[in-house]
């Protein structure tokens, strides 16, 4: 059977709000102002975890 893959609740706020500005048609600076709002560490988590 697969891999279990767990998210924080962290990581799971994070994709949210990345989906809705991107599903709001944000461009790359409204993206990158979000991961760069101290959650470079979240983002690196969960690009980690969806490699997997």
């Amino acid at each position: 059977m697969g891999k279990m893959i767990y998210f924080s609740d962290d990581e799971i706020e994070f994709f949210n709000q990345l989906i809705f500005r991107i599903d709001q048609g944000g461009g790359m600076a409204w993206i990158e102002e979000l991961v760069q709002k101290d959650k470079n560490e979240v983002y690196m988590n969960l690009c980690k975890k969806i490699r997997c």
